[in-house]
């Protein structure tokens, strides 16, 4: 019997193994054709559209930020104007330069179209083709503007503290993929930015202004009669004749800080749920006599442990420490060392014009007009000196001399003032607002006994009363963190925040 070698192959394998090899090439093509192809198209036009959203995106932070810098600076320097829908004012300025920051980018995002017309579709009221639109009054809790603070020309009036801007839709066109899925997606994205009142580091001081003082100021203790003024008046004409300006009462909501309320105010600030507000009331703290030498409670000493810490301070930082004004140097202020005593002017801005024009213009107390706006660094707002007050409408007129009594009035406005007599370190004596024997870098050191003598009890402070369009319409960085939520507008400074509302970015 024959035998087959032993190396010999079965007959038909060799074929079985073609067959093999040949349907494994045939699965491997259709899986590149049917997946794999499909799926490196997909990914490819994929990144094409979270390449150009993310492009959508930034265009769409940079046109909100542009356009609500526009608002802060038409509302600064046009009050009563800022919502006229007019080419040169208002919405309409905030939308056109929100467009032009919008199509720097045009080409890349595909608007030739949008970017090259006259650019109504940005006001048409139809999101689907873009739009920038406008907000009122201040976000939410949860930083959000809602839909019943749309502003349009029928809100003319308020303050617009909000600007949203939805991209109008940009096609991607899809390359390999088109033969699997559709040829193109349209995308768009949106940014809201907001603006915020910029309030000096340490807020409010627990004091009040009459409506339309400005200039230089003095405010001193009240005395138990008329005559006492002579005695114990620092020199300068801006300090006679003043009348004692009430304290602002207002509890702090730490039960262990409302007994020190008053000096807590004064080094820290307000509370924010306290906050004298324009709209709002603030209530007037009484004055009394102490026996027996009849003299009324001071409502100027009565903020000397908030300004310069010490006794009754109730553990509130001082507000003239030093530290936090840049350019500042300590200094002896009557019987206080080591308060903060930096001078205004050495805030001016170098395209400003000199320190004597800057000191006509404060002390004019004229509105700064033209470039005259912003001639002060924003620095200036982490200086202790720097403070807000209340305005209060309704106050008798002239104030009584003693016995203010504890009466609410409605805040009307806000204005700055500085804590100094002085502008800058050397200013002769006889151009600052207040002079004599006891006065310190705007602070008259009497003895409450005996007026004629100097002593260790603040009986008069002085200043000026800034317009705030001396510092810029917007402020950013480090000088913005004492942003209030409310839009304050009409000459407060802003910064701009970028926000994200429930539509933000819509679905692509």
């Amino acid at each position: 019997m024959s035998r087959l070698p032993a190396n010999r192959p079965e007959r038909g394998g060799g074929l079985r193994r073609e067959n093999d090899r040949g349907t494994v090439v045939v699965v491997v093509a259709l899986v590149v054709v049917l997946v794999l192809l499909p799926a490196a198209a997909l990914a490819l036009d994929l990144r094409a559209v979270y390449g150009r959203e993310g492009l959508l995106q930034q265009a769409a932070d940079r046109a909100a930020t542009a356009g609500a810098a526009e608002l802060a600076v038409r509302q600064r320097d046009h009050p009563g104007s800022a919502n006229a829908l007019d080419p040169v004012s208002g919405m309409d300025a905030a939308r056109a330069k929100a467009v032009s920051a919008l199509c720097v980018d045009s080409v890349a995002a595909g608007w030739t179209t949008a970017c090259g017309g006259d650019h109504a579709w940005a006001g048409d009221g139809d999101k689907a083709n873009g739009e920038v639109s406008f907000y009122f009054g201040k976000p939410s809790a949860g930083h959000l503007f809602d839909a019943t603070q749309s502003a349009d020309d029928a809100t003319a009036g308020v303050l617009v503290s909000g600007i949203r801007v939805v991209t109008p839709p940009s096609r991607v066109t899809f390359g390999i993929g088109a033969a699997f899925t559709a040829d193109h997606v349209e995308t768009t994205r949106a940014s809201t930015a907001g603006l915020f009142t910029v309030l000096p580091a340490k807020g409010f001081l627990p004091m009040f202004l009459r409506p339309g003082e400005h200039g230089g100021f003095c405010t001193r203790s009240a005395p138990a009669s008329a005559s006492a003024w002579a005695s114990s008046s620092p020199g300068g004409a801006a300090c006679s004749p003043a009348a004692a300006r009430g304290v602002l009462a207002a509890g702090r909501t730490d039960a262990a800080q409302n007994a020190a309320a008053v000096a807590w105010n004064a080094a820290t600030g307000f509370d924010q749920e306290h906050l004298p507000l324009p709209g709002r009331t603030a209530t007037l703290q009484p004055q009394f006599y102490v026996p027996p030498y009849g003299y009324a409670v001071s409502p100027v000493s009565s903020l000397a442990p908030g300004l310069f810490g010490g006794a009754g301070s109730a553990g509130a930082p001082p507000r003239l420490g030093s530290g936090s004004c840049r350019g500042g140097h300590d200094t002896t202020s009557g019987p206080r060392t080591g308060l903060e005593s930096a001078d205004l002017a050495s805030f001016l801005l170098p395209a400003a014009g000199d320190r004597n024009a800057f000191r006509a213009l404060v002390r004019a107390g004229t509105r700064p007009a033209g470039t005259e706006q912003g001639w002060l660094d924003p620095a200036v707002l982490r200086c202790g000196r720097l403070a807000v007050v209340p305005v209060l409408g309704g106050l008798p007129d002239p104030l009584p001399y003693t016995g203010m009594a504890s009466l609410t009035y409605p805040v009307t406005g806000l204005r700055l003032i500085w804590l100094d007599d002085r502008l800058w370190d050397g200013e002769p004596w006889y151009e600052q607002v207040a002079y004599g024997y006891c006065h310190h870098r705007g602070f008259f050191w009497g003895d409450p006994v005996y007026p004629g003598y100097c002593g260790t009890t603040l009986r008069a402070y002085s200043g000026y009363v800034l317009d705030p369009r001396l510092l810029p319409a917007t402020v950013a960085g480090p000088e913005a963190a004492g942003a209030l939520p409310e839009y304050l507008g009409h000459g407060f400074p802003a910064t701009v925040r970028l926000l994200r509302d429930a539509g933000d970015p819509p679905a692509s």
